[in-house]
């Protein structure tokens, strides 16, 4: 058997003798390297995808907002709460549709209708444009602040309806 052995052995040549442990440790620092720079790439726009989810949930609030109060405001037959041109916190709508006045109000942090929170952790202004003797606007502009991502801002500025007078 020992010659049927010794017969039949071939040596290999070098390049099939496999792996020495050097090229295997280098494969592995660069497979390393590999995986610590993908996962910081992922961990990176993991980060930044919720800051901008963020930032759009809170465009998307201060809009509906925004909306909300422009309405009122055309709707309304006047307002009360301020002189024009002077930033004011607090408004007082005259309701046309006959259920009484709509009050908005600016208080700490909220923006309030009535005393129902509107939007939180805002804060804002309304300006009123013109004079007494033409049809009022109102500007509103909102701000908000959420930790780690840029504060967004909106701003519009809105006519009353009623005030237009029809024919001559």
């Amino acid at each position: 058997m020992q010659k049927f052995l010794k017969k039949n052995k071939k040596s290999l040549p070098a390049s099939r003798q496999g792996l020495t442990l050097v090229e295997t440790v280098v494969a592995i620092a660069i497979l390393s390297i590999t995986i610590l720079a993908s996962t910081a790439v992922s961990s990176s726009y993991l980060r930044s995808r919720m800051s901008i989810k963020k930032y759009q949930a809170n465009n998307e609030e201060l809009s509906l907002a925004l909306n909300y109060l422009s309405k009122d405001i055309r709707m309304s037959g006047g307002f009360s709460g301020g002189s024009y041109g002077s930033p004011i916190l607090s408004m007082t709508l005259v309701n046309n549709a006959g259920e009484g006045s709509i009050f908005y109000e600016f208080t700490g942090s909220e923006l309030k209708r009535n005393g129902a929170v509107v939007a939180s952790n805002v804060t804002g202004a309304f300006y009123v444009l013109g004079d007494a003797t033409t049809i009022p606007r109102v500007t509103i502009r909102i701000q908000k602040e959420t930790v780690g991502i840029s504060p967004v801002s909106v701003q519009t500025t809105v006519s009353m309806r009623t005030k237009y007078k029809d024919g001559p």
